[in-house]
């Protein structure tokens, strides 16, 4: 496998695979993992994909933790009046029922780093960084590409049978497929300053994970990094023509922290970014596939963007080394666009609808208005449980289920688990101390989940014998479950290795003899394995 593009979403996706027994080569054409933390927020299905690989309480550890997390405020100047508050419990570092995990507000160079150590120690992951790739192609039984290292000049040409673009905002990746990223370039542009600085004694009884400041010369965020002294500022309302220098930044922070106190700020890195949200045409054509910015772009606006890049990693992953492996037909890898494009469509949307509602806070402030009704209608901005656990996919790896979606008022704030196809599996801890989930099972293959009182062996049997023909399932036993559970204890629940519900049906509506037929119809079943050869 090759994988073009080694930040958060390329390592990911080379960890993951490597689980299924699939090696790959990751190519990179910067000299290092990012010293620049663009993005902040890894929800909270993220960090189970980082607990699925082994690296979720090294993640955890670089956390702001829970007193940072629990709140957006906007305020007049970091030192001044406080205009309002919106609680933020998507982003809100406690552990919850919802999930084996709890997100973690922490910087993309610290998330980066820790997964670029972990596949430098995977014996079935090859980085190669400070190398560049061109020229990537591919014909009806592979691809090739020509990379180049940089600090050598030499060149070679690599094969492989499949690649992932995950070579960010600006992808090579995408000509090969013949798409272009379709982006509504907005005239928004913002400066990105890290800094250090101790503001202890402005924050330290109002802490969040976003200080909005509504500046007189543009709206301004600070972003806690360590919450000691590393810092980010996003500049609002400059003057593109001009370039920022650091001694203009400092000036700017300062002025937005509004105390005529002498703090010391010491600038260390700036970059500009646009506000151009949007996504490809089509995320896959033949053998090349296209994961995180290369195939959509975010308004980071509620942290969507890294987020949706696991999403969808995820969901491309375990198909192609089901594919790989000859466990299941090529034609699986049409579902990752099928299935993956929706929910990007529908995050991309929501991001660019948070940065309405954020701007209607520092409207109201500016005009005299309703601060407080503008705050309750920025919910969503830090409360979205219902995007991130209730979005359904729709595609043939799943049935369909007869009974309507729970109600909710809110699709993006409200979520209720529930066991239901084309979901997320609920999350149901499996011991009173919350240390084993049922999402522990995800990433090795399908799971049959049974309830606690159904009748192991007949599932077994059927099991063990489409395990036999190469195809990685396995049964699993639910403790006995009370009614306010999601999962009920008559139920069979077949759950694919990202955690997607493909089927779940009653037991006592199965007929002896009926289970093989029931379990498998869900399964994208590649040929059966040839007998062995006789003597």
């Amino acid at each position: 496998m090759l994988i073009v593009g080694g930040g958060p979403i390329g390592l990911m996706g080379s960890l993951l695979l490597s689980r299924l027994g699939v090696r790959s080569l990751v190519v990179d054409l910067r000299g290092r993992t990012s010293t620049h933390p663009r993005s902040r927020l890894l929800d909270a299905p993220s960090v189970e994909l980082m607990r699925e690989v082994g690296v979720e309480q090294q993640v955890i550890d670089t956390g702001l933790g829970p007193d940072w997390t629990e709140y957006n405020r906007w305020f007049d100047s970091l030192s001044g009046k406080e205009i309002c508050r919106v609680p933020t419990p998507s982003f809100h570092s406690v552990r919850t029922e919802r999930s084996s995990s709890m997100p973690v507000m922490t910087a993309q160079d610290h998330v980066e780093a820790i997964l670029f150590d972990k596949a430098q120690d995977d014996p079935n992951v090859e980085l190669r960084f400070d190398t560049a790739a061109s020229r990537l192609a591919q014909t009806d039984s592979g691809v090739t590409c020509t990379i180049r290292d940089n600090r050598t000049g030499r060149t070679a040409l690599v094969s492989a049978e499949y690649a992932i673009g995950a070579d960010g905002l600006r992808s090579s990746t995408r000509a090969a497929i013949g798409t272009e990223l379709d982006a509504d370039f907005m005239d928004v542009f913002f400066q990105d300053v890290i800094f250090k600085a101790d503001f202890t004694r402005y924050t330290s009884d109002r802490q969040g994970g976003l200080l909005f400041i509504a500046h007189p010369m543009g709206a301004a965020v600070f972003q806690p990094l360590d919450g000691v002294r590393r810092w980010r500022c996003q500049i609002g309302g400059f003057d593109r023509t001009r370039k920022m220098t650091a001694e203009f930044a400092e000036n700017w922070i300062r002025s937005a922290l509004g105390t005529d106190e002498p703090v010391p700020i010491e600038v260390r890195t700036m970059t500009e970014w646009q506000f151009q949200p949007g996504r490809v045409g089509h995320l896959g054509r033949g053998r090349i596939f296209l994961a995180g910015d290369a195939a959509h772009v975010f308004i980071p606006t509620g942290g969507l963007g890294n987020n949706t890049g696991f999403v969808g990693i995820r969901n491309l992953a375990w198909k192609l080394a089901f594919v790989l492996r000859g466990a299941s037909p090529a034609s699986l890898l049409e579902t990752y666009d099928i299935e993956h494009q929706p929910v990007a469509e529908q995050r991309v949307a929501a991001g660019h609808r948070n940065a309405q509602l954020s701007g209607g806070i520092f409207r109201a402030f500016h005009a005299g208005g309703d601060t407080e009704a503008a705050a309750r209608n920025c919910r969503q901005y830090g409360d979205y449980d219902g995007l991130i656990y209730g979005y359904e996919l729709a595609s043939e790896l799943c049935a369909r289920d007869d009974e309507p979606a729970p109600a909710v008022d809110n699709p993006v704030c409200d979520y209720v688990p529930v066991v239901r196809s084309r979901r997320r599996a609920p999350n149901l801890w499996l011991d009173e101390s919350w240390t084993r989930s049922v999402l522990d099972w995800n990433g090795l293959g399908y799971t049959a989940v049974l309830g606690a009182h159904v009748d192991p062996p007949p599932w077994q049997a059927c099991v063990d014998a489409t395990a036999a023909t190469g195809f990685p399932i396995r049964v699993e036993r639910l403790p006995e479950v009370d009614a306010a559970s999601p999962y009920d204890n008559e139920e069979i629940v077949l759950m694919r290795p990202d955690g997607i519900v493909a089927d779940h049906w009653d037991a006592a509506g199965v007929e002896p003899g009926d289970e093989e037929e029931r379990l498998t119809r869900m399964l994208p079943l590649g040929a059966p394995a040839p007998p062995p050869a006789q003597e």
